[in-house]
């Protein structure tokens, strides 16, 4: 009698989703809040959900925290994705994500070029879903392409771009704290301003 093989990777569960994910409306709002991965402690995975439900900082110096920065820009002009590839041995997912950001003064433009420059970058975002999504947070991202407009009549944009592009072994997870609001996640990332781990 024949013996299957044991699969490495296996199905365990099928998917009838919610009305939620059937009617999610797309777009990402104007707030990302970005950290560098070797600044990061750890992260952890709620057992149930499998959500991220918490992120801590490296402590810089004593009760000094490495922080979170948050980068806004205008409504509907971030763009933020990931897309899978197959592998001989796992498959991997490319997370891109193309902020749209703003400056006047020449201190505004050397964080975005600070930003542009910066090693292996994680990035929470706010979905016009009510969701809080995290790209790069194992690996990090980095940026690829920086592009100035000036335009050419007054409503042209007149934007930085600043795409960062990373490779990570799973795809972009959802953030949730233990209360699971939209409002107590993004009272949670503010908090990350260096003061607490």
């Amino acid at each position: 009698m024949a013996v299957n093989p044991v699969a490495c990777a296996e199905l365990l569960a099928g998917l009838d989703p919610s009305c939620e994910a059937l009617n999610k409306i797309g777009g990402v709002a104007k707030r990302v809040w970005i950290g560098q991965v070797d600044q990061r402690a750890s992260y952890t995975v709620d057992g149930t959900s499998k959500a991220v439900n918490t992120v801590l900082m490296k402590e810089l110096s004593t009760g000094v925290f490495y922080q979170l920065f948050k980068f806004i820009g205008k409504r509907d002009k971030h763009d933020f994705g990931a897309v899978g590839t197959g592998g001989e041995n796992a498959p991997t997912y490319e997370h891109t994500g193309i902020l749209t950001l703003y400056a006047f003064s020449q201190l505004e433009q050397n964080k975005i070029e600070d930003l542009f420059k910066a090693d292996d970058l994680f990035c929470f975002i706010e979905t016009y879903s009510g969701q809080i999504k995290v790209y790069g947070i194992d690996k990090g991202l980095n940026g690829t392409n920086l592009e100035v407009k000036e335009g050419v009549l007054p409503n042209d944009p007149t934007s930085i771009k600043v795409t960062l592009v990373g490779i990570e072994m799973k795809m972009p997870m959802i953030f949730n704290t233990a209360t699971g609001t939209l409002a107590a996640n993004i009272t949670y990332l503010d908090a990350k301003n260096g003061t607490a781990a």
